[in-house]
C-alpha cells in the first residue's frame, strides 16, 4: 500500500515538474511573440516552447530515476521560517 502511494507521489511530483519549466518556456516564448508577432517570431516561439517540453521532461526523468523527485519538489516547497523557530 505504502508503495503505491510513494510511486503515486512521484507521479505527481514528475507531473509538477514538467509543468513548471514548461510554463516558463510557455511564458518567455509569449513574450517574445507578443512584442513583434510575425512569422519569423512565431517560429522562434515554437522552437522555445518545443526545446522546454523536452527539456522539462528530460530533467523530471533525471530525478525520477535517482528518486529525488519528492525531495525536490518538498524542498522548493519547504519554509525557512517554520524552520527555525526557537
Amino acid at each position: 500500500m505504502t508503495k503505491y502511494f510513494e510511486k503515486i507521489l512521484s507521479l505527481i511530483a514528475w507531473v509538477e515538474i514538467v509543468i513548471s519549466i514548461f510554463l516558463l518556456g510557455l511564458i518567455i516564448a509569449a513574450i517574445i511573440y507578443f512584442t513583434l508577432p510575425n512569422k519569423a517570431t512565431l517560429i522562434i516561439c515554437c522552437v522555445i516552447t518545443i526545446a522546454s517540453l523536452i527539456s522539462s521532461i528530460l530533467i523530471a526523468n533525471h530525478y525520477w530515476k535517482n528518486k529525488k523527485t519528492l525531495w525536490l519538489i518538498s524542498r522548493n516547497s519547504a519554509t525557512p521560517e517554520l524552520e527555525t523557530l526557537e
